[in-house]
């Protein structure tokens, strides 16, 4: 209903969109849970899009930083695969940061965890892979922004100012999850009171 009062029917779309792709995603980790099925690198990190939550939060980057949803280039696959990259920094990095929690309580839905189990790679290997992933992720992002500014017609601000925000978000997650109790195992915790 909030939405609503900020954004104009195309956003109001997406966003119901991107929610209801959450929420799927939630029956596909519960679903994995009750069969105890660890997916593979692949079929996770194409879930991982959606358990995340990251596109909802994108999409209100257009009320917040006052963007206008028609001024934004939604055709552009650059500025869609400037999304898809933010959305896994932000996921590989909370993996990152919730890895010996969710290792402590058995769940598999962690890149970590699944290169461990899936590949046979121990632990500090596969921490170390998915630290080069992040770093890839990255390094992508900052490519496709660059290539996307040097784009024959430009940008408009309204583009530009969303795909900052973009970038504001993975840099935001990676900044609060440093700092996030919901992460901290409860033997870890104890020792740090």
């Amino acid at each position: 209903m909030r939405l609503r009062t900020v954004a104009p029917p195309g956003l109001q779309e997406r966003f119901a969109g991107h929610v209801a792709d959450y929420l799927e995603s939630y029956e596909w980790e519960t679903h994995n849970r009750r069969v105890g099925y660890c997916p593979d690198v692949e079929e996770y990190l194409a879930k991982r899009q959606h358990t995340g939550a990251a596109h909802p939060c994108f999409d209100l980057i257009v009320p917040a930083a006052g963007v206008q949803y028609d001024r934004v280039d939604w055709t552009n696959a650059r500025r869609g695969r400037l999304e898809y990259l933010s959305s896994e920094i932000i996921t590989l990095s909370n993996d990152l940061a919730s890895f010996p929690k969710e290792m402590e309580q058995g769940d598999v839905h962690n890149i970590v965890i699944i290169l461990m189990r899936r590949h046979g790679l121990p632990e500090q290997e596969a921490v170390r892979r998915a630290v080069n992933l992040v770093k890839s992720r990255i390094a992508d992002f900052e490519r496709e922004e660059r290539g996307l500014a040097r784009a024959i017609h430009g940008l408009n601000d309204d583009t530009k100012l969303y795909i900052h925000g973009l970038k504001v978000w993975y840099l935001a997650n990676y900044f609060w999850s440093l700092k996030c109790r919901r992460f901290i195992v409860d033997q870890v915790d104890e020792a740090a009171r």
